[in-house]
């Protein structure tokens, strides 16, 4: 049996994270095996230093990596004798995932990994990895150890004939006891001294196997395989290795690993065939491959590779016979909220409901596949027009939108569609086509959800300038080009300055000054708008610790979208930045919310606004009636100030219209206990109007353009109000 030493996995995980380092030794962990041990290395020249020095029997190894990425590495650890044959597992962010797949298997991987892992398919195919690297590490120790105990005991130590025969005979002892069949072959394929395990393997008394034909147990599918691996055995005498299927008398069937070598002894050559079944690990094997094909837990194709085989031959056959197919992705709405309230075991039924309802409205020559988490791609072939599709759209678009009944509970989702058409009026790639689709039911979502999208040209090049503007602002965030303009807001009849609104601009290098509207549409909706968001909360303390340090507390507000208010760590990131300044008083840090954003939320939005209300902060709603939900807003949510959108201000001394609604919002404000603040003061007229209106709060340019902090002090010196506006009566007054 193999010592301890040959029992023990090792794997070799490498990350430049640690943070993703940490995730996958604590999932290796949860596997629960004593002899199984885990390496790091933090960079591709560490993994190999340690895949040199140390015996591994697996690599996990990510792409992505400063220095030497996951290719090189491969591709070096391929070309080493030592290393070449210790499998390869690549990690891969789920968006690179099909430019990857390819090339890693092109350098021999034998599996891949997307980022985030999904935990279940992780430990069950490293399960399967780890028993078959324990099956072979015992397989190759048995072989070896027999060889050493031969040649210990054979040279120069037996002197005598009797001493011969009992070294024989516990030679023969330990093969009788031996997990893994043994026995010799004449040169003709005789069976000669089979141990036990061999004759239970072979479904034979022991007596009875010698003088059989190796042969007669072979499949007859597999004779073939056995005739080249003896004729190998004996032109080459070195070691020789296949896999076949063996029958026993009684027509059991299993899968053998043979494995021969021919030793000299006394001028006469002796063929020694250890024998394995192997049918546990084939099927483990088999297993493995169908969990690379095929998701586990609908039973639908999963492979891209596989997927994308699969359309490329329905392209050929649509194109044959000059039809037309659609390529479908479907994504569930929010399932994120189904597995959070409910657990992953809800989600997991209602994907199978879901899968099963698909499968049933689709035709038999269309393919359903399941490529997510909650992402489904389906292949629509043998169309003979485009509008042919639609009604089946329409069917698995109201499909998602019923009831599932699951365990008790009644549950409700939509799904979002994105659809395109093949052929096109270009060469395109199957890949493509599902990028393609992938786009349009991300425009879906974008829509409103519960809805397809078909798939536009004009649509996509806009996304792509939308990718490309995403990437170049997310560089400029980390190249420090953002800075703060601050635009004054002053009670106009006392003149007193109430605080400033942070505004940001891009410095860019080649452009000069960039305005916000130029560069901000691009990240809404987007993480990267939280992002720039806590760098502007960031600036904001910073520059208000500055003014502090000089005796001066102004009032900074921010604004913050909906999108970051309620994000899941908004409260929590909120307090650790305001830990970061530990002088800057809170209260002097106000949170303006875009009522145009949408804050879908209320409950949740409410119970954030209170929980920083605590700490000090002061809550407005900006460009209030401009949004769908003002009067919503203002009874659940606790602001102190509402903001009177810039486009009322400007027009109202032309617009009755506009005029009124500013004297309504001033009404609604008194009437719930909240300030006024007008935005976009740009005349004298609208600052008098204002005023007689009872709004004394006001920003604009009359008033003062956005600065730079370096320029406030100044202005703030030197400002002084309108006389006209400091003599001014309300109407509220009379």
């Amino acid at each position: 049996m193999a010592d301890k030493k040959n029992e023990k996995i090792n794997i070799l995980i490498v990350d430049d994270l640690s943070e993703n380092l940490y995730i996958l030794d604590n999932l290796l962990k949860q596997l629960k095996l004593d002899h199984l041990s885990t390496l790091k290395a933090f960079s591709g020249e560490q993994c190999l230093q340690i895949a040199l020095s140390e015996e591994i029997d697996l690599i996990i190894l990510d792409i992505q990596m400063p220095d030497m990425n996951g290719f090189e590495v491969a591709k070096f650890l391929k070309s080493n004798a030592k290393t070449k044959n210790i499998p390869i597992v690549f990690l891969s962010a789920a968006f690179k995932k099909e430019e990857f797949v390819r090339h890693g298997f092109e350098l021999g991987a034998v599996d891949y990994f997307t980022k985030p892992i999904e935990k279940y398919s992780f430990l069950s195919k490293v399960s399967v990895y780890i028993e078959l690297f324990t099956k072979q590490k015992q397989l190759v120790f048995f072989n070896k150890h027999l060889d050493s105990l031969v040649n210990e005991q054979t040279v120069g130590l037996l002197q005598s004939q009797k001493e011969l025969k009992e070294t024989k005979q516990r030679y023969f002892d330990l093969y009788n006891l031996a997990p893994i069949g043994y026995c010799t072959l004449s040169e003709q394929g005789l069976i000669q001294e089979p141990n036990l395990t061999a004759a239970n393997l072979l479904g034979l008394e022991q007596k009875k196997l010698i003088n059989k034909l190796f042969s007669h147990f072979i499949h007859i599918d597999y004779q073939e395989t056995y005739k080249v691996f003896f004729k190998k055995l004996l032109a080459s005498h070195q070691y020789t290795e296949c896999e076949l299927k063996l029958v026993q008398p009684d027509k059991t069937v299993f899968w053998a690993h043979l494995s021969a070598t021919i030793e000299k002894h006394n001028n006469v050559f002796e063929l020694r065939l250890l024998l394995n079944n192997v049918s546990g690990r084939k099927i483990a094997e088999e297993k493995l491959v169908y969990m690379a094909h095929y998701d586990t837990l609908t039973g639908l194709p999963s492979n891209r590779i596989l997927l994308a085989d699969r359309l490329q031959k329905n392209m050929k056959q649509v194109e044959h016979n000059k039809q037309s197919l659609a390529v479908v992705v479907l994504d569930i709405d929010n399932f994120k909220a189904v597995n959070d309230t409910y657990g992953t075991d809800i989600g997991d039924q209602l994907l199978i409901a879901l899968s099963k309802k698909m499968h049933d409205i689709l035709r038999k020559e269309d393919t359903l596949a399941r490529i997510g988490g909650d992402e489904f791609v389906i292949i629509l072939s043998n169309l003979v027009d485009i509008e042919s599709s639609l009604p089946l759209i329409t069917r698995i678009l109201n499909a998602a939108a019923e009831q599932f009944f699951i365990n008790k509970l009644s549950l409700q989702v939509s799904a979002s569609i994105g659809i395109t058409f093949y052929p096109q009026t270009e060469i395109i790639a199957p890949d493509h086509l599902l990028r393609q689709a992938d786009q349009a039911m991300f425009e879906a979502k974008l829509s409103g959800k519960n809805r397809y999208h078909i798939f536009d040209a004009k649509e996509d090049d806009l996304a792509r300038e939308r990718f490309e503007q995403i990437k170049r602002i997310r560089r400029a965030l980390n190249a420090d080009e953002f800075v703060l303009y601050y635009q004054p807001k002053v009670n106009m009849r006392t003149g007193e300055v109430v605080g400033v609104e942070a505004l940001i601009r891009w410095q860019h290098p080649e452009k000069g000054l960039v305005p916000p509207n130029d560069f901000l549409p691009a990240i809404e909706g987007h993480s990267l708008s939280i992002a720039v968001g806590e760098w502007v909360m960031r600036t904001a303390l910073m520059q208000i610790a500055r003014w502090q340090s000089l005796g001066i507390d102004i009032p900074i507000s921010i604004n913050v979208s909906a999108l970051q208010l309620l994000s899941n760590n908004f409260v929590e990131q909120f307090e650790k930045i305001l830990l970061e300044f530990p002088d800057v008083k809170p209260s002097l840090l106000e949170v303006e919310v875009l009522e145009t954003s949408g804050l879908e939320d209320l409950s949740k939005a409410s119970k954030v606004i209170n929980h920083c209300r605590k700490l000090g902060v002061h809550f407005a709603l900006d460009d209030f009636g401009t949004g769908y939900s003002s009067l919503s807003y203002l009874k659940r949510l606790a602001f102190t100030y509402i903001k009177v959108d810039q486009s009322f201000v400007r027009d109202m001394l032309e617009d009755s219209n506009d005029l009124a609604i500013i004297e309504g919002i001033i009404r609604l404000s008194d009437a719930f206990g909240m300030q006024v603040i007008a935005e976009g003061v740009e005349t004298l007229e609208h600052g008098e109007v204002l005023l007689q209106l009872g709004c004394e709060l006001a920003q604009g340019y009359f008033i003062a353009r956005p600065m730079p902090s370096e320029n406030f002090l100044d202005w703030r010196d030197e400002w002084k109000p309108s006389s006209s506006w400091t003599q001014q009566g309300s109407l509220n007054d009379t």
